[in-house]
């Protein structure tokens, strides 16, 4: 079985799905991306699915062979009512609270020896010692 899987936009606005599941098509019409789709039947990406959509011929003379962003909207919009047409498609949009990761930018560290001074870190606890914490003029330290 053919498991690539393509979606693309052909003349005139049609839709051209090649071996495709239905999770997938979700994913395009609606703009989403994979952790976004729960409660999807296991049908959903296992069955495969070859599509030919072509829009009414008014429809497709006004897009042409336009990929602007509008007419990229106007093929999800018509991908979503194929799907509620031929699968019966209900979607329930909600917002949910999910984890993320902030990337952030660590302090600045050489990996050779640069400098004899002790650089304070956040991960760290300041301790107070009897050599001075550096100055702000030789932060950060230089490499030679």
């Amino acid at each position: 079985m053919n498991t690539n899987q393509s979606i693309n936009r052909a003349e005139g606005g049609a839709l051209n799905a090649t071996s495709v599941s239905v999770h997938l098509l979700l994913q395009f019409a609606y703009d989403l991306r994979d952790y976004q789709i729960l409660n999807a039947p296991d049908w959903a990406n296992s069955e495969r699915y070859d599509i030919v959509a072509k829009p009414k011929a008014s429809e497709g003379a006004k897009e042409g062979s336009s990929r602007s962003e509008s007419s990229q909207e106007h093929l999800r919009l018509r991908t979503q009512a194929l799907m509620a047409r031929r699968f019966g498609l209900v979607v329930h949009k909600e917002s949910r609270e999910m984890p993320i990761y902030a990337l952030v930018v660590a302090a600045l560290r050489c990996a050779m020896s640069c400098s004899n001074a002790r650089l304070p870190t956040r991960s760290q606890p300041q301790r107070r010692t009897s050599q001075p914490l550096p100055s702000s003029s030789s932060f950060p330290p230089t490499c030679s």
